[in-house]
């Protein structure tokens, strides 16, 4: 297994952030319930631990929710490590249209 790590600035502060991302997760999960199995996930205050398998890739991590920063750490298969760059930036790019941040890139 090797890692992944994303960060975007939170420019609404930990309690709202956590919020949208709840939400978020949500709408997601029904979205693409799908594609994608297994799908755990639990809240522990301010960071979320989660795993889920997609195209048959297991991928597990945690989110932390700080005050002004998001930040997102996981395990890919070695298998799915060409891909890390993309994954990365797709993570910031969601994050940051969910958080508001229209300058970040």
């Amino acid at each position: 297994m090797a890692g992944f790590n994303a960060a975007v600035p939170n420019p609404v502060g930990q309690s709202r952030a956590k919020e949208l991302l709840e939400a978020f997760i949500e709408s997601m999960r029904s979205q693409y319930g799908e594609q994608v199995e297994d799908l755990e996930g639990e809240w522990m205050e301010h960071q979320l631990r989660f795993s889920f398998t997609t195209m048959g890739i297991d991928v597990n991590g945690n989110l932390f929710v700080e005050e002004k920063e998001v930040r997102i750490q996981g395990q890919l298969p070695m298998m799915a490590m060409m891909f890390r760059g993309t994954i990365e930036q797709r993570i910031k790019d969601e994050l940051n249209k969910l958080l508001g941040n229209t300058t970040a890139k």
